[in-house]
């Protein structure tokens, strides 16, 4: 991965910068997420947090300890783009110039909007900065340092997982090609240009997909190491639920299909399998065969039409 780096531009004016947070079933990681960002420096913010259809009496316990911050009720579990489109649509309603969007299971450093603003002063071509997400419970270990395509086999692939937060090669600002959804500040001239997020990904890949359409379109996704974010990682689902697998299966068949030759979907389903076998994982792999199915009927209902894309 060559690293790049830019001239910055002179960033003189305090924009309006909307927190939209996604909250489902996850009081006590989006209540820390919000006593977090109640100590961000940055002087010009607003907050929104998106229920999205909770039954453990979320919303109104948030809204209870967060008085100010904009709480938007979805009646059902609209998935993680439905979810977070509809913040995102009330927050430059509202007047936003830029959107952070964060995962509920994050703490945020104080400094994380004014470092991501840095970022975003780099090139007029930016837009969209990411942060360096580190292990909020071994935070010298990165989680995140942007994302990257790998070729064997074909796939995403976090950049710096697992690696140590003070290594040099992550301590350098460079542009990306794709980023993880966790955690992502967006100019609202983006969305313009670009669309929401994909809500034919119900969650998983519908950042990836996001992303690759960013770069599509002309524009440039920067990481800057000096805003540093606090992963708590899958609170919501765990990391070997069937429910995870399937929608990440089912994802996966859909980013393929939109994006790349058959070849490359049907490798990387191989590898997934041969993988998962390797480590005795045999669990996950009836969530992951449904998942591969329906993403198959998904995408075929679907091919004939605009796929996605939903814009502003």
């Amino acid at each position: 991965m060559a690293l790049e780096t830019g001239v910055t531009l002179p960033c003189h004016t305090t924009p309006l910068v909307s927190i939209v947070v996604l909250n489902w079933n996850g009081l006590q990681d989006t209540v820390d997420c919000l006593a977090s960002l109640d100590r961000i420096t940055y002087p010009n913010l607003d907050g929104w947090v998106v229920d999205n259809g909770s039954s453990d009496g979320s919303s109104e316990a948030i809204q209870s300890q967060f008085p100010t911050v904009r709480l938007i009720r979805n009646s059902r579990n609209l998935g993680f783009a439905g979810g977070i489109n509809v913040g995102i649509r009330a927050a430059l309603d509202n007047g936003a110039a830029y959107v952070f969007l964060l995962n509920n299971d994050t703490i945020v450093a104080p400094d994380v909007v004014d470092r991501l603003l840095d970022g975003m002063c780099v090139d007029s071509q930016i837009g969209v900065v990411v942060p360096k997400i580190v292990y909020h419970r071994a935070p010298e270990r990165i989680w995140s340092a942007g994302a990257r395509w790998a070729t064997l086999p074909p796939r995403v692939k976090l950049i710096g997982y697992g690696k140590s937060s003070d290594d040099r090669h992550y301590c350098e600002p460079y542009f990306l090609h794709y980023a993880t959804g966790c955690a992502l500040l967006v100019n609202g001239r983006t969305f313009a240009r670009v669309g929401l997020f994909d809500e034919c990904f119900f969650m998983y890949q519908e950042d990836y997909d996001f992303a690759r359409r960013v770069c599509k379109a002309g524009l440039r996704v920067y990481y800057e190491p000096r805003a540093i974010v606090y992963h708590k990682v899958s609170q919501g689902l765990g990391e070997n639920s069937a429910r995870k697998w399937y929608h990440w299966s089912r994802s996966s068949v859909l980013f393929y299909r939109k994006h790349f030759p058959t070849l490359y979907l049907v490798w990387f389903a191989l590898w997934t399998v041969a993988r998962e076998i390797a480590k005795a994982n045999w669990g996950i792999l009836p969530a992951f065969a449904r998942g591969f199915c329906d993403g198959l009927t998904s995408w075929e209902r679907t091919r004939s039409g605009t796929y996605g894309d939903h814009g502003v």
